[in-house]
């Protein structure tokens, strides 16, 4: 098998099994969006179609000229997965070789997303330097164990982990990957943010009511990897600085009519806060709403191609 006709296919185990530090995961979405910000990356507004009134599926194709990367993510999300016991996101990655179009790597897109998603939010924390003590996570699934080892990673200075979920249970056992800190799972969410200067929100239903965030730290970082399903307008708007991943991409979604009809415009793009391009204010609340770019897909699968060709991990087919 040639090196010009052959397929690395990586399912979850294989990229699992590169163990990919949060460092590298973070260096390589701060190169994605310095990219960005010099002009180098097509990034169109994904499409989305839906196959039932719970469902998503979202086409997510970019170019990163400046490191000559180009793929595309087929993601879909069903919300009645769940009472089956089966994922919430399945996903397809596949890369091309940029000059001559021939496929090259097929990625399990569900690990992708799982994994990609933190380390954005990795990457702004990163940015942001704060010292935070009290990290508050809203919701207790994959998101959020993801983002807990982030936070922790990334902010060493937190202390204490409150976690709120509708099922109890889930939201203790995610808890059990904060170590010897002080955790407590939330009686409501209005409770778990209380005094806490990180919230993460990484609900898959929206929240009724949704999260004013008036009880938490006045100088919060706002972390909504889930639109606007657990904040409401006001914990957002009241931020003394709003930043999306692109606003391209928040218009194109706001235009649907689902989302973000009550919020007032982004003061800029996380590319311009993760180079820090951006001047951040004195004080008041930040909150980062990151909707999931592809170039952050591309980023990743390449470093995870990259290591896998190194180590000679993945199954090889002919193709075409």
């Amino acid at each position: 098998m040639t090196e010009t006709s052959h397929l690395r296919i990586l399912n979850r185990q294989h990229l699992e099994s590169l163990d990919l530090g949060w460092d590298d995961l973070m260096d390589a979405i701060d190169d994605a969006f310095t990219q960005k910000l010099k002009g180098q990356v097509q990034n169109p507004a994904k499409p989305k179609v839906a196959s039932r009134p719970d469902s998503f599926f979202n086409a997510m194709p970019a170019y990163l000229g400046g490191s000559d990367q180009v793929g595309l993510k087929w993601v879909s999300g069903v919300d009645s997965n769940k009472a089956e016991g089966l994922p919430y996101i399945y996903g397809s990655m596949i890369l091309n070789d940029a000059a001559t179009g021939r496929p090259i790597a097929l990625l399990d897109g569900g690990w992708l997303t799982d994994i990609r998603t933190p380390a954005v939010s990795a990457a702004v924390l990163r940015a942001l330097n704060r010292s935070v003590r009290r990290l508050a996570i809203i919701g207790a699934g994959v998101q959020a164990r993801g983002h807990l080892a982030a936070a922790l990673h990334t902010c060493p200075s937190i202390e204490h982990v409150t976690i709120y979920d509708r099922t109890p249970d889930k939201a203790a056992a995610v808890l059990a990957g904060a170590g010897e800190r002080e955790t407590h799972v939330a009686e409501g969410p209005e409770a778990a943010v209380q005094d806490a200067d990180l919230i993460i929100t990484t609900v898959t239903r929206a929240l009724e009511p949704r999260l004013d965030c008036d009880t938490a730290d006045p100088n919060a970082i706002l972390l909504p990897v889930d639109y606007d399903d657990a904040l409401s307008p006001r914990a957002i708007n009241d931020s003394a600085l709003f930043v999306v991943d692109d606003i391209d991409q928040y218009t194109n979604v706001a235009a649907r009519g689902d989302n973000f009809g009550e919020l007032k415009d982004p003061d800029g793009e996380s590319a311009q806060l993760i180079t820090r391009s951006l001047s951040l204010p004195p004080d008041g609340r930040i909150c980062v709403m990151n909707l999931g770019l592809a170039l952050e897909d591309v980023a990743i699968a390449s470093l995870c191609l990259q290591r896998a060709e190194e180590r000679n991990i993945g199954t090889l087919v002919e193709f075409p």
